[in-house]
């Protein structure tokens, strides 16, 4: 009696992985030359990301997919593209450890996030830049990491590698 219990529970824990549906990818040449259509279905509260490669051997990521059973995508920047491989792949959004060196949101136009002015000469006037340095994590989508300017100031010019570099934790 106590074996056909623990099948019936092997049964109900199994059950619902072997219904899953599996993620699937279709492609088409779009309407407008240059363009291609991609379109797919998979779990409603997972997370996908659509890859392509020119030779089968570096995969870049194109396309992130979260929380849609169904989903299709116009890629207009497909017009210098002569041949690609694309494929989509489960995708487990990473877990970001809170931090006072990046948040979510910035209010304009006085956030504390904002960068030094920087100050040149237009045409008529004089022009004042600012900014807020952010990082896009595909697998994490539509979310935003916006980092304090201000602790990064030369990071482009220097390639200074950033928080998320020198600790992992982002």
């Amino acid at each position: 009696m106590a074996l056909a219990g623990v099948i019936a529970l092997l049964t109900l824990a199994v059950w619902p992985a072997l219904r899953a549906e599996s993620p699937s990818l279709q492609v088409q040449r779009g309407a407008v030359p240059g363009t291609v259509t991609l379109s797919g279905s998979g779990s409603a509260d997972g997370s996908h990301r659509v890859e392509l490669s020119t030779g089968l051997e570096g995969w870049w990521p194109v396309h992130a997919i979260s929380d849609a059973a169904q989903w299709s995508w116009d890629w207009d920047e497909a017009r210098d593209l002569q041949e690609g491989f694309f494929r989509l792949v489960d995708a487990v959004p990473p877990v970001i450890a809170p931090h006072a060196s990046w948040k979510s949101e910035v209010t304009l136009p006085g956030d504390e996030f904002l960068s030094e002015p920087l100050s040149g000469t237009g045409t008529f006037f004089t022009v004042e830049m600012r900014w807020v340095k952010f990082a896009l994590i595909i697998d994490a989508l539509p979310e935003v990491y916006f980092q304090k300017s201000a602790d990064y100031p030369e990071w482009h010019k220097d390639k200074r590698p950033s928080r998320s570099q020198r600790d992992h934790s982002v």
